[in-house]
């Protein structure tokens, strides 16, 4: 069942995607239910039968009312509309401050410190980085990302897999389905091959996996110092506006 519904929404993918990059401003502020109908044959085999937009949500009974309740406030939550941001902060620079100290992703794998006052390798070009990170993400022979591509990272590829886990942690009594263990044989069913789609499957292919704590400068099970990877400013913010607690409203008497 779960791969009936992945193929279908790969099928309507590469007409979806295009539109929504064109009209839609943030991807996180559009979303859609589907209603996928299927019919089960003798042989216990699903088959599609048609797949409805905005299913109807009304409730004829007690119990259709509080299932339907439940898968609502499970997509509320799940969306996650982000807050925006103030126009007047600064731009983003190329690179995020993903590495403070004078430390490159090479000597964070063999635990040595580079020459003084000489930037990472990974700094010294963005363009160099990021064609080194496009290989590494549509080379079929590297299953998962290692601590030395995580220093490629910038800010927005860092915005992608965070948001990836900040769904994990909304996600109610939904399931993922994609990107997931057998993303792979999903593959050949894209007409185009999305980067998110490459840098999200090898993520979650990380062993151990990594976690949004973990990524923090507090006390973490990372394999990464927490002295020399923290996380881009603008996410950073993101994450620390979540734990904030309502402040009180005052009346008066």
């Amino acid at each position: 069942m779960k791969a009936i519904i992945c193929k279908t929404l790969i099928a309507a993918e590469a007409h979806i995607t295009p539109l929504t990059q064109t009209f839609v401003k943030h991807r996180n502020v559009c979303y859609e239910l589907f209603g996928f109908d299927l019919m089960v044959d003798s042989a216990l085999e699903p088959w599609l039968i048609e797949v409805n937009v905005s299913p109807s949500l009304m409730g004829s009974s007690p119990l259709d009312k509080r299932i339907k309740g439940l898968l609502m406030s499970d997509i509320f939550h799940l969306v996650g509309h982000p807050a925006p941001t103030s126009s007047s902060s600064p731009p983003h620079a190329d690179l995020p401050p993903l590495i403070r100290s004078s430390k490159s992703a090479a000597a964070l794998s063999a635990g040595t410190s580079p020459t003084p006052n000489k930037p990472p390798k990974s700094m010294q070009s963005p363009l160099v980085a990021r064609k080194q990170l496009l290989e590494v993400l549509h080379d079929p022979n590297i299953r998962s990302l290692t601590l030395q591509h995580i220093a490629l990272f910038r800010e927005d590829d860092w915005d992608i897999v965070l948001s990836m886990e900040d769904e994990a942690d909304r996600v109610g009594h939904f399931e993922r389905i994609y990107p997931a263990a057998d993303a792979a044989t999903y593959a050949p069913y894209f007409s185009v091959s999305r980067y998110a789609n490459r840098l999200c499957e090898k993520w979650r292919a990380m062993q151990p996996p990594y976690k949004p704590h973990s990524l923090s400068n507090t006390t973490t099970t990372s394999p990464v110092p927490p002295s020399s990877v923290t996380r881009p400013p603008a996410l950073l913010r993101r994450h620390s506006t979540q734990q904030q607690q309502p402040k009180p409203v005052k009346t008066l008497s």
